[in-house]
């Protein structure tokens, strides 16, 4: 035989409490005390009785509707703090990339800057090529006509 936990067998007792105070103070939903009072045929203490636990009943439901709320926000809340985290992650990968794109471009404006530097930069090494020919085919020139 499991054993049960006080707190489980007793954990409306706090209900219970809160009925109790609203019967004594006599802040009592007046419908739902009609309503016991008509169930009991009048017998005020068979409808305190029953007052108390449809009242109970009415707390729980209350408690549990708001333990379910909470959680409800507690999940949303959490989905919209990890939305907000992806959001900064992406917005964080999109800088990085932002800055290598940046840092490459200064890499190839400095690399070209010191190819335009260079003594014999590649456009102007096609022309001494061609040159360099045109002197080769009149030397052979040249050397074919004597």
């Amino acid at each position: 035989m499991s054993e049960m936990k006080p707190s489980d067998e007793h954990a409306d007792s706090v209900f219970y409490g809160i009925a109790v105070e609203e019967v004594q103070a006599g802040r009592v939903d007046k419908g739902l005390m009609a309503k016991a009072i008509a169930k009991a045929y009048g017998d005020k203490k068979k409808a305190e009785v029953l007052y108390l636990e449809w009242r109970v009943g009415l707390l729980k439901e209350q408690a549990i509707g708001d333990a379910e709320r909470a959680e409800r926000k507690r999940v949303a809340d959490e989905a919209k703090a990890a939305e907000e985290a992806q959001i900064l992650r992406e917005k964080r990968v999109e800088e990085k990339l932002a800055r290598e794109r940046k840092e490459e471009e200064e890499r190839n404006t400095e690399y070209q800057k010191q190819q335009r530097e260079l003594p014999f930069y590649k456009k102007d090494m096609f022309n001494i090529v061609y040159i360099f020919v045109f002197i080769l085919i009149l030397l052979f020139g040249i050397y074919l006509s004597n």
